[in-house]
């Protein structure tokens, strides 16, 4: 099992890093500063740690596409993993207080949410082209400077729904503020989301890479489990957390 910790972002550069050296040394496997309204900015904050840490995972949560576009936000999140090296880590939210305090709370979340997450991916994967979505289409887009291996990107969810569209596409989930005892109901749907053969699926979106060419990307993003298995999907991981 690995073990993370959350950092409030009130705290300065250099007391955030002091903290999180302290977690690196006791061995923890990853380090997330909260994404707020009242704090620093949950990627300039992690600079000088990320430059000078050399195994812990680390990363903002939660961030939302309302709040900061998909674009925008692949190259925060990939510049701090070329800083870091390799170790970036994400969670992607529809709402959250930074949203809610810019009058941003979305009506609909699965797909904006999708659509991010498959910017972050391409951006990751070094593409130059378009991306054709319908909540954030881009004209274009070009990462070809990416050198580091892909940051784990999560995706926070709590509803079924949500849970069950996010364990086809997320590379894991995060849950948070609720409990099994406190909320049997939500918390029963978050290890159950994955019972469904609607989960066998596969995607594909249109990106332009170049003067007129087409990639088709198609990714399996889960098996169907076995009946009455109770499992994420192969590649998604599933955290709990409070914050």
């Amino acid at each position: 099992m690995r073990i993370d910790v959350i950092i409030e972002s009130n705290k300065p550069a250099a007391e955030f890093t002091r903290l999180a050296q302290i977690a690196e040394d006791y061995g923890l496997g990853g380090i997330w500063v909260a994404n707020n309204a009242n704090g620093r900015d949950a990627f300039v904050n992690f600079t000088p740690f990320a430059m000078q840490s050399k195994r812990i995972k680390l990363g903002p949560i939660a961030v939302s596409p309302f709040e900061l576009h998909p674009l925008k936000m692949a190259i925060s999140l990939l510049s701090l993993n070329e800083l870091a090296e390799g170790r970036a880590q994400i969670v992607v939210g529809a709402g959250g207080g930074v949203a809610e305090a810019m009058g941003q709370l979305p009506k609909r979340m699965l797909q904006p949410v999708r659509e991010c997450i498959e910017i972050l991916n391409f951006a990751a994967a070094g593409y130059s082209g378009a991306y054709k979505g319908t909540d954030f289409p881009l004209s274009w887009m070009d990462t070809r400077w990416v050198t580091q291996p892909k940051p784990m990107i999560y995706v926070g969810a709590n509803g079924p729904k949500f849970l069950a569209d996010a364990a086809s596409y997320a590379d894991g989930i995060m849950v948070s503020d609720f409990t099994p005892t406190a909320s049997p109901g939500r918390a029963t749907s978050s290890t159950r989301f994955c019972d469904s053969a609607t989960l066998t699926r596969r995607t594909t979106r249109s990106i332009t890479s170049g003067p007129g060419t087409s990639r088709m990307i198609r990714q399996r993003l889960c098996a169907k489990p076995a009946s009455g298995s109770a499992c994420a999907a192969p590649s998604t991981r599933i955290s709990f957390g409070m914050w």
